[in-house]
């Protein structure tokens, strides 16, 4: 066995053998020690050579499919190289401890069979006559499809068979029992189902996947170097993200786990080093995720148990082709479980792509319906009152009671919080704009109590899971209605009851109709003045297309006549392009329709 040795010249290089013990020593050198020589088979590497500056480098010791080194030289003045040296491709790290791309491709890791099915019932489940079960799913308005095992739903966290810490655990947070989706979704999860779960916000789905997911990974083989993870947890926003990292955490923690979160606008540098420490669970957002794999800082080669948490809010924000992505990167034995507060169409083809003979669980109504633990109450005025009239109220409710405000634009946030600290009262804002660690200083101070008031734009309204908001006030109604029910979902959360406050102006009129159905199907008291908000954007709609087909000139009178639409002047496409609305000077369009129309362009700006 031979090995190469730096002699005096950086240049000029000699060759040193010792075939019969693999080991040789390194030159001198008087700014470095020379390389030590390449160690034989079995043997140790070569030791690292002495020099003024320090040691050199050892040599290699290479045994059937692993390398180690000699390690590099005993330090300044000139001490002699010993111990191991960096860990080479084999060992699954690059020498500059980036993780390495295996030799041994991660298709072999793929193909190990890994344990999914662990669920067993317990005695008092055995019991349950399948008349309860049904009598619970009821009471509960749980739905279960394509599922051909009856599964029984839970009534306390013993019959789970969660481990002793983690039921201490939850002992500790004075959880009563399971919530409905928890109930049903348990029993399935542990059974090895691919599932997909579609309920309200604040129903309790985080710990739906996430206890199951701490069984999942204690019935796999540990861990080695070079390991991704077990369990990867897919969330739209940076804020969830962090809630359902903070509660994994606090779980995993107990049973011996690491869970590392990745998330975007913030330094990758920490969050490789987490990841170079090794972890079980990543919980992350799909841009910031592909780009650490594409950055070889972490692979799915040991990925058993994917989760999309909030998919509807993923899709709605453009991240499909990146969720994709790292999917085709996992096994495709995997379990997926699959999370959403709505079920559209792009929900429903994403699931049947990404999941494999799933289990479907509905608890509540798939339409777009409202917590009916929130009670729902509604302020109706113009837009320039809006500014005392929010103070008046903040003022009005308890002092010391959590309260959330919805705007709709950066500015305004800013603005509101100026706003109230001229009237004397205490606020901060979370938007795009502030940086990472403003926003998560400000969500831990409301979560600790530190402020009562947060002013956030929608960039909060998925992601907040703080239990308890007492109120939750829409200073900007939102501009869809399933936004609206977001937003109010952040108070009666985990069982508890809580109250919104929505201002409600002109410039919302659109939303009254679909407002209405919210209300009736949540069973709550209907405004009056919604009703006549409904009347009067359905009159404007109707003004509005007499405008649009009405005859006239091509470009309506300068915009402002009562004709020009796409099927004027004899189908002409510059008519097309300039469709009128109407007379502006008539008093009913310009205070209801026309402002409105101009004021949005503006909030858009």
């Amino acid at each position: 066995m031979s090995g190469f040795q730096r002699s005096k010249s950086f240049d000029s290089f000699r060759r040193v053998k010792n075939e019969s013990s693999g080991f040789s020593r390194g030159g001198r050198n008087f700014r470095r020690g020379g390389r030590g020589g390449r160690g034989g088979r079995g043997r140790r590497g070569g030791r690292g050579g002495r020099g003024r500056s320090f040691g050199g480098r050892g040599g290699y010791r290479r045994n059937n499919d692993r390398q180690f080194g000699g390690g590099y030289g005993g330090g300044y003045g000139g001490g002699r190289g010993r111990g191991r040296g960096r860990r080479t491709y084999r060992e699954g790290y690059l020498p500059d401890g980036r993780l390495a791309r295996v030799q041994q491709s991660g298709e072999e890791q793929k193909e190990i069979k890994f344990e999914k099915d662990f669920y067993k019932e317990h005695e008092e489940v055995k019991e349950m006559t399948k008349e309860d079960a049904l009598e619970i799913r009821k009471e509960h308005e749980i739905k279960v499809l394509n599922c051909e095992t009856f599964y029984k739903p839970l009534t306390s966290f013993q019959q789970a068979d969660f481990p002793e810490k983690i039921l201490e655990l939850i002992k500790e947070k004075e959880f009563e029992k399971p919530s409905p989706i928890q109930a049903q979704t348990w029993p399935m999860v542990m059974s090895g189902h691919d599932l997909v779960g579609v309920a309200r916000t604040g129903s309790g789905k985080t710990l739906s996947f996430l206890l199951p997911a701490i069984i999942h990974i204690q019935a796999q083989r540990e861990l080695a170097k070079g390991d991704g993870p077990v369990v990867v947890v897919l969330a739209p926003t940076r804020e969830l993200a962090l809630q359902i990292a903070e509660i994994s955490e606090e779980f995993s923690f107990s049973c011996d786990l690491k869970t590392v979160c990745l998330y975007g606008g913030a330094a990758r540098g920490p969050q490789i080093q987490l990841l170079r420490m090794g972890t079980h669970i990543i919980v992350a957002t799909p841009g910031r995720l592909i780009d650490l794999i594409e950055a070889n800082e972490t692979n799915m080669n040991r990925v058993t148990y994917l989760v999309l948490d909030e998919a509807d809010r993923m899709l709605d924000m453009g991240f499909e082709p990146q969720i994709r992505s790292i999917v085709e990167k996992i096994r495709e034995d995997r379990q997926t479980l699959l999370w959403s507060a709505t079920w559209p169409k792009e929900v429903r083809k994403l699931a049947s792509e990404l999941t494999n003979n799933s289990v479907r669980v509905n608890v509540g109504s798939l339409k777009v319906s409202a917590n009916p633990n929130i009670k729902q109450k509604f302020i109706f005025l113009r837009d320039f009152d809006k500014k005392e009239k929010f103070v008046e109220k903040v003022k009005e409710l308890n002092e010391g009671e959590k309260i959330l405000v919805f705007v709709q634009r950066k500015v305004t946030a800013d603005e509101i919080c100026d706003y109230l600290f001229e009237k004397g009262i205490s606020s901060e804002s979370i938007h795009g704009d502030k940086t990472q660690y403003m926003r998560e200083n400000t969500l831990k101070r409301f979560k600790r109590g530190k402020i009562n008031i947060m002013v956030a734009t929608d960039v909060a309204a998925r992601g907040l899971d703080i239990d308890d908001i007492q109120y939750v006030i829409n200073y900007d109604f939102p501009e869809a209605i399933e936004d609206y029910v977001h937003r109010i979902g952040r108070t009666a959360r985990a069982g508890k009851f809580g109250t919104s406050i929505s201002f409600f102006t002109d410039r919302s009129s659109n939303m009254a109709k679909k407002l209405v159905k919210v209300l009736k199907d949540s069973k709550h008291e209907i405004p009056e003045e919604l009703f006549k908000h409904v009347r009067r954007h359905q009159s404007s709609g109707r003004f509005k297309r007499r405008g649009r087909f009405g005859g006239g000139r091509r470009y309506g009178n300068r915009g402002y006549g009562g004709g020009g639409g796409r099927w004027n002047n004899r189908g002409n496409n510059r008519g097309y392009q300039n469709r009128s609305y109407g007379n502006r000077n008539n008093n009913y369009n310009s205070k209801h329709f026309s402002d409105s129309e101009t004021n949005k362009s503006q909030d858009k700006k």
